[in-house]
Order: C-alpha cells, then sequence, then structure tokens
C-alpha cells in the first residue's frame, strides 16, 4: 500500500470492465467484512467461554446478554483486546523478506 505503483487491481478491473457493476460490487464487498467481523467476535467469545467454562483460561468477567439464552455472552477483556490488537497490531508486509 505504500508502494507509488501499487493499485487495486480488483476494484479498477471491475470498474473498467463493468462500471455498472462496480456499487453492487463494492455494497457485496463491505458486507462481507461486516458479516466476517461479526463472526469472528462471536467465534473469540465462544472459544474464550468454552476455556473457561473448562478451566483451561483464567476466570473473566462474563455478562449475559439474553435472559433466555446462555450463549449470547458478551466479554469485555475480549472486546478491549481484539481492539488493540485490530488498531496496534497492523504489521506492514512489505518490508517483510
Amino acid at each position: 500500500m505504500t508502494h507509488p505503483g501499487a493499485t487495486n487491481i480488483l476494484y479498477e478491473m471491475v470498474f473498467f470492465q463493468m462500471q455498472l457493476l462496480y456499487i453492487p460490487f463494492l455494497l457485496v464487498s463491505i458486507a462481507a467484512t461486516v458479516i466476517a467481523s461479526q463472526a469472528m467476535i462471536s467465534g473469540i467469545f465462544s472459544v474464550v467461554y468454552q476455556g473457561i467454562t473448562t478451566r483451561i483460561m483464567p476466570l473473566l468477567k462474563i455478562e449475559y446478554t439474553s435472559i433466555y439464552l446462555r450463549s449470547q455472552i458478551y466479554i469485555d477483556v475480549i472486546n478491549w483486546l481484539l481492539l488493540f490488537c485490530s488498531a496496534f497490531c497492523y504489521t506492514d508486509f512489505q518490508d517483510i523478506k
């Protein structure tokens, strides 16, 4: 991304070949990103919850967000850890050789 000659080939290909499909293609890719991020958050909460219940991980504060379903949980420590990893743990793969 920092290279001056780098381009986004996929979006340019769609834009130049079929300009009519550019916006729907962009919207589908944004929706897929949102769905994937939500799946990652839910998956990490589930794995950490299983680790806590089997005593593999330390006890963390778990908030149950539903009074009917025990599968809807929120773990604030994991949420902050995901924020930290997303915001500060970015690695520039251009420099890795």
